[in-house]
């Protein structure tokens, strides 16, 4: 090396091991700040290389310390720096596990665009694979804040893209709490196509049992809620019971004098405490005597 290039790579290494003190001290905008000044420095491609890691590496460090909006933002600028294909997979399993931090601290939103992001780019079968874990993390996590039309859609989106069929079972698993959620929540209507939809799906006795015992739990809804509503409403005017009692006697003796008497007697009970009686007779006297 000549003296420029070595003081050059002296300055490179001395700046690289401050970075790596200060990602140790959680001084995380000076790193970042340090690590893009490399490369203004020297074209050396191993040396922007093991930028790229310790970037990387620090990526990490910032999830665990849950500095996640730093991380996003760092991870969006690495994008740029890509160079090839091993680096390209390196940052998209960084993005998937930003993804999960994300998830669970809830920020839909930035979890949603970042997945969304990795929908486009990802190749790879594993990476796709792990995408949709995520996918269907999310979807649940919705589920549980009650985000309920967010979580359909997104359902729907993987029930078209997944072909996998453990995966294709978990995603049956999220349909089934999905509709659990809207009934909870008494949206009966959307229960019940979620879980017809879910029937026309499944092929497994367990989850075609507990879907349909399911439905039977539903209440009315919608137009059935209508006619259950107006059935209710003349079935209290319906008798709850009827006792027809009809009766007849007839006398006569050895003068002709006759007595023929008949009617009858209706019940009726419409409540436990309510009920209506109806008695009608008549009688007819005759005396033939001469």
């Amino acid at each position: 090396l000549s003296t420029d290039e070595k003081a050059t790579h002296d300055l490179i290494e001395r700046l690289a091991n401050l970075g790596d003190l200060l990602i140790k001290n959680k001084n995380y905008e000076k790193a970042v700040s340090l690590y893009n000044e490399i490369p203004t420095i020297t074209k050396d491609l191993d040396i922007i290389k093991n930028v790229f890691d310790k970037q990387i590496f620090m990526s990490d460090a910032l999830i665990n310390d849950l500095k996640l909006d730093a991380d996003e933002k760092l991870i969006n600028s690495l994008k740029a720096k890509i160079k090839n294909e091993e680096q390209g997979e390196v940052l998209n399993n960084r993005l998937l596990f930003l993804g999960d931090a994300l998830i669970k601290d809830k920020k839909f939103e930035n979890a949603e665009g970042l997945l969304d992001y990795l929908k486009e780019i990802v190749k790879n079968d594993d990476q796709r694979k792990e995408l949709n874990n995520r996918l269907l993390f999310l979807g649940d996590a919705l589920i549980s804040d009650k985000k309920l039309d967010n979580a359909e859609k997104l359902l729907n989106y993987l029930k078209v893209i997944i072909k996998n069929d453990e995966q294709r079972k978990e995603l049956n698993n999220r349909y089934l709490f999905l509709g659990d959620a809207y009934s909870t929540e008494k949206d009966y209507g959307q229960a019940k196509s979620i879980y017809s939809d879910l029937l026309e799906e499944v092929k497994d006795s367990a989850m075609v049992r507990a879907t349909k015992e399911r439905i039977s739990w539903l209440p009315p809804s919608g137009f059935s809620r209508g006619l259950s509503s107006i059935s209710d409403f003349f079935t209290i005017f319906l008798p709850t019971n009827i006792g027809l009692a009809p009766f007849s006697s007839y006398y006569r003796d050895n003068t002709k004098f006759s007595l023929w008497n008949y009617g009858t007697q209706l019940d009726i009970g419409f409540v436990s405490f309510l009920s209506l009686g109806f008695f009608w007779s008549r009688s007819i006297i005759e005396n033939s005597n001469d």
